[in-house]
């Protein structure tokens, strides 16, 4: 096997965590990011190896830029079988899930979080909402990446990929891992409503049992409200990838504010209680900073890890 690598950021200069982006193939490409700084990428080429060989070689590589740049958390580009009619490469597609699997493991042995990052989303985050197709994706993932770092070399168009991925994660995406890894639609979810004087929010956890078990399991996640998506949506988002009790706030003056309070048969007197709560949430502001009548929409898991 053939290891290159380029590094652009001393070490002094990172602040832990960082992430890694993975372009599993026979040659993978690889970026690793420290926020939105890009700090190394580089490949890894499989040369005379048979692919159990290749896989622990970059198993290995893996675990060595964990180490070195204190990574929690791995993106690898999803694999799939294309559902147009026509299987592809069955053996090469077999090949990429066998190392998608050595990948998947490390996160199962350890507390590294690994997440698959969907082809056409991270490609399109990238492209600011409308990637051009061509017959071969890869120069156009080049042009994007080039026009943010027109003086970085590269050794594959696997390395510019990988970079491509940070660029769209990290940088356009503002680290936001969930929006662009793949996730399952249909997840079974518990769904509750509250009032801004939220108990969870003491530590008081005065909730029904299944949603204390996920607050056991992973602790309490706040989603950001993001009005252009289904709140359903970013609740299976997160949820596809941590068993945790996570919530969003669901502001008076939002448009569907009246949906879920018919959905659960609720009034509109049962969110006007005084707020004791002195929460800071994750767009900057006070739970006292909204109207009277917002309330907070939370979810779980149905099935437990």
């Amino acid at each position: 096997m053939d290891k290159k690598r380029h590094v652009y950021v001393d070490k002094s200069e990172i602040k832990p965590p960082s992430v890694l982006f993975l372009d599993q193939a026979n040659t993978a490409g690889y970026s690793v990011w420290n926020g939105k700084t890009l700090v190394e990428s580089g490949v890894l080429a499989r040369g005379k190896e048979n692919i159990q060989e290749y896989a622990e070689g970059l198993v290995g590589l893996i675990k060595e830029l964990i180490v070195e740049y204190s990574v929690n958390t791995l993106f690898h580009e999803e694999v799939f079988i294309p559902r147009d009619g026509n299987p592809g490469n069955i053996a090469g597609v077999e090949r990429l899930y066998y190392i998608k699997h050595k990948i998947t493991d490390i996160g199962f042995k350890s507390s590294l979080e690994v997440l698959g990052l969907d082809n056409g989303s991270w490609k399109k985050q990238l492209a600011d909402g409308k990637f051009t197709k061509t017959k071969d994706d890869k120069e156009e993932v080049k042009r994007l990446v080039t026009e943010m770092y027109p003086n970085l070399e590269f050794f594959t168009g696997d390395e510019i990929d990988a970079i491509g991925m940070g660029i769209a994660v990290m940088v356009k995406n503002d680290g936001r891992f969930y929006d662009v890894s793949r996730y399952n639609k249909k997840l079974p979810i518990h769904i509750g409503l509250a009032p801004l004087n939220w108990d969870v929010l003491t530590g008081k956890y005065k909730i029904p049992a299944k949603f204390k078990h996920a607050i056991e399991a992973g602790g309490i996640y706040e989603i950001p409200l993001n009005k252009a998506k289904n709140a359903s949506d970013e609740f299976c988002k997160l949820l596809t990838h941590k068993d945790l009790l996570a919530y969003t706030i669901i502001p008076k003056s939002y448009k569907y504010w009246g949906v879920n309070l018919l959905l659960f048969n609720k009034k509109p007197d049962d969110f006007k209680v005084p707020l004791t709560i002195d929460y800071l949430t994750k767009d900057g502001s006070y739970l006292k900073d909204y109207e009277e009548g917002s309330y907070i929409l939370y979810a779980a898991r149905k099935s437990r890890l």
